[in-house]
């Protein structure tokens, strides 16, 4: 049986995008706004990595600090944690 490793994240880059070899590597930040059980608004942000295996040339250059990304992906563990593997980047915000 297969199994379904999907996700779609939207959020802003922390800092610009690196390339090593062939891959692009960059970290996004999601902010969720809510209100406690005391009515008090609550700010939660997290923090992914994201990597992308592409023609570096084409995405660098828009990837940079501040800028909203929608990734639609797939998760993948290694020895260094859990990342978000890029299958598809809309870039928010460019016609």
């Amino acid at each position: 049986m297969n199994s379904l490793n999907q996700i779609i994240i939207e959020g802003s880059l922390v800092e610009d995008a690196t390339e090593i070899g062939g891959i692009i590597s960059f970290n996004i930040e999601t902010v969720r706004n809510y209100k406690d059980a005391y009515g008090s608004v609550c700010v939660e942000k997290s923090n992914f990595n994201v990597i992308m295996y592409c023609d570096t040339s084409k995405f660098t250059k828009y990837l940079k600090k501040g800028k909203q990304v929608r990734i639609v992906g797939r998760l993948a563990s290694s020895d260094t944690g859990v990342s978000i593997v890029a299958e598809h980047i809309d870039l928010r915000g460019y016609v």
